[in-house]
């Protein structure tokens, strides 16, 4: 007797459950069974499914976020950052060509800003049954999870019948909130301990790489060096440890943001020294660039190093001061 095949439907949305680089992502999707809903975690090498039964799903909860609103202002900070030295070129230069090359990044990033604003508030949806609450990537915007519990809701009301005023007084979502500590069904997730070198180290080379950028523009007339460029590169190295390993540990969250700020700081600042190496080839072809320095007279860029450089210094004095007083903390008294 052959075996039934259960045929599924694949739900709208798309999303991401842990993403440190693009080729190692976890992808999210949503197929809708004939009594059960199918979550897909899905790599370039493995498959993860998780299935829930309508019968057993006692709730969806849906949360706002503020993610499109931070993804528009970096994507409005990416044109100022890549078109604004092109624009200060045409004004210093009067050459046409870079007022075209300005417009033609700001309207390249201008299309991410649309799609971004039009696909609708973020939000994150979890899922819940009686023993566990897992999170839905896929539904990771707002008219997308509407148009999907849409969708779901009289399936599952045909699996479970509808539910009396006092079954939902009852229901485990309604009582009040546990005791801060208190242990969930699922269990306490497990704290890493994390001694902070990494961030340590992150946070003292943004200081290091201001103050090089200081003595250079002092005594050298000159808003970068060979040092300072060194000491860069070796930030954006450390930056992407720092916020790979810091998931799970115990620490604070000021610490954890300011490192993610600095990731993006950095992203910024070779964006920025991309674009100025793209005008430096303009501005004089033929000529090969060997050690980056040859860019410094370009206009703009002595006020662009200086100003990242001051940015630096603020995040790393702001990351230390975090990190310094979660050190200094007093333990918490043993329980008894």
């Amino acid at each position: 007797m052959a075996a039934e095949t259960t045929t599924y439907a694949k739900l709208p949305g798309r999303g991401l459950r842990r993403a440190v680089f693009a080729i190692s992502a976890t992808r999210c999707r949503l197929w809708l069974g004939a009594d059960h809903l199918l979550a897909v975690d899905y790599t370039i090498a493995s498959e993860e499914y998780r299935r829930f039964y309508f019968r057993d799903i006692e709730a969806f909860i849906i949360r706002r976020t503020a993610h499109r609103q931070v993804w528009n202002w970096i994507l409005l900070a990416l044109i100022l950052l890549t078109a604004g030295p092109f624009l200060i070129a045409w004004r210093s230069q009067g050459n046409g060509g870079f007022l075209v090359a300005a417009l033609s990044i700001a309207a390249f990033w201008a299309i991410f800003l649309l799609i971004n604003s039009l696909r609708g508030v973020t939000c994150q949806t979890h899922i819940r049954t009686a023993v566990q609450l897992e999170q839905l990537p896929s539904l990771g915007r707002l008219p997308v999870a509407r148009k999907v519990l849409a969708r779901l809701q009289p399936l599952i009301l045909a699996a479970q019948g509808a539910s009396t005023s006092e079954e939902l007084a009852a229901a485990p979502w309604m009582a009040a909130s546990p005791a801060p500590g208190a242990a969930t069904n699922a269990g306490p997730k497990p704290v890493r301990a994390d001694k902070g070198r990494v961030h340590g180290a992150l946070f003292s080379l943004l200081i290091v790489e201001a103050l090089l950028t200081a003595v250079a523009s002092i005594f050298f007339q000159e808003p970068i060096s060979t040092l300072s460029m060194l000491a860069m590169l070796s930030g954006c190295v450390v930056s992407v440890v720092a916020v790979m390993r810091q998931g799970g540990t115990d620490l604070p969250d000021a610490v954890r943001n300011v490192a993610k700020v600095t990731l993006a700081y950095y992203v910024l600042k070779c964006l920025v020294g991309f674009v100025y190496m793209m005008i430096y080839a303009v501005r004089n072809p033929g000529t090969p660039m060997i050690t980056g320095l040859e860019m410094v007279d370009e206009p703009g860029f002595a006020e662009a190093a200086i100003g990242s450089a001051g940015v630096g210094a603020v995040l790393g004095l702001l990351g230390l001061i975090f990190l310094l007083a979660h050190f200094r903390r007093a333990p918490a008294p043993p329980v008894v």
